[in-house]
């Protein structure tokens, strides 16, 4: 069983998948992401409500139990035996009888990989691998509560980590068109900064992609503040790549 959580959530089983759009009607989405987020340990019920509902006007321990107990019956065909959310030591928890394999799991696995590794390309090829799985904030991505916050801030500060990384040993092996790939889907999951934009235009200019490279400098100047969008106008002309002006 496979749980995605970033950008969005699914669940992936060999008996068929549950989408975003039915967990969220069925307001179990939360429940799960937290729930997967403690690692396997029950947690009571009184926690769960206070993290998640602590604003309620309703009953919150009546509200998850009968949410839980819904998703229960929904699902049972997905998920035989006692069912994915299980009561453990007067709390829940994931069960723990399933495999259950998260990307969140398999980022950090592709991050520690690689600092593992002094080869070059083993370490291009688990930082890339990382860089794929993250597409974005921990499900819900809205939400600023301390349960979630922390790990989504955690999680987006791995992956641009990881991509300065990954960047300069591209630029090193003259691999430009991964450049372009890397930086664009850096610049869509994780927000304009101006040395994401920087090498984004350099790799393109490269690739010979004169008319992309010019209308991602156009782009930057509508994103980045005036102070990052002028570093970014210096710091190409020190490359040689000079553009029209706006």
């Amino acid at each position: 069983m496979r749980i995605t959580t970033f950008g969005r959530l699914r669940i992936q089983t060999a008996r068929g998948e549950i989408s975003e759009g039915i967990m969220q009607k069925s307001a179990i989405a939360p429940v799960l992401v937290f729930l997967l987020l403690q690692k396997r340990r029950p947690i009571p019920s009184s926690l769960i409500c206070e993290n998640l509902w602590k604003d309620s006007e309703s009953e919150p321990s009546n509200k998850l139990k009968n949410i839980v107990y819904r998703f229960r019956k929904d699902y049972k065909e997905l998920f035989p035996g006692e069912g994915l959310i299980v009561t453990r030591d007067g709390g829940y928890c994931l069960n723990p009888e399933y495999k259950i394999i998260s990307d969140m799991d398999e980022f950090d696995n592709c991050i520690h990989s690689s600092e593992r590794f002094l080869d070059k390309g083993a370490r291009i090829r688990f930082l890339k691998k990382a860089l794929h799985i993250y597409n974005g904030k921990i499900f819900p991505p809205d939400c600023a509560d301390a349960w979630i916050e922390a790990k989504s801030v955690h999680y987006e500060s791995l992956f641009r980590k990881a991509v300065n990384k990954l960047v300069p040993l591209l630029e090193q092996k003259s691999e430009y068109e991964d450049m372009v790939e890397i930086t664009n889907h850096a610049l869509r999951v994780s927000g304009p900064n101006e040395q994401l934009y920087l090498w984004h235009i350099l790799s393109l200019n490269r690739v010979m992609a004169y008319e992309q490279a010019q209308q991602q400098y156009q782009k930057a100047k509508g994103e980045l503040a005036d102070s990052e969008y002028n570093k970014l106008t210096r710091a190409l002309q020190e490359d040689n790549i000079i553009f029209d002006p706006a």
